[in-house]
């Protein structure tokens, strides 16, 4: 048997990126999401080239900007072409 390591990625929703008490917001209260940040891998200068969840997350699945995936929009079907 192979030894393969665990992942695991958490995705957001509606949440700035200095709402994190590991990032030293002492004002936020998040307890187990620190503790993960604490023992393993943080991207923290990470890049979306789409301010929307949707988009977002197909490029994230998929491996592909919104220009050669498609999506630029919340619902599916709704595209916007890239200017």
């Amino acid at each position: 048997m192979t030894d393969r390591p665990n992942i695991i990625l958490v995705c957001v929703d509606q949440m700035r990126a200095d709402a994190l008490g590991a990032d030293g917001n002492e004002h936020i209260d998040t307890p187990w999401l620190d503790q993960m940040a604490r023992r393993g891998n943080r991207f923290s200068r990470a890049y979306s080239s789409t301010p929307t969840c949707v988009p977002a997350r197909v490029a994230r699945f998929t491996g592909k900007s919104p220009a050669l995936h498609g999506r630029y929009g919340y619902r599916e079907g709704v595209n916007f072409p890239a200017a």
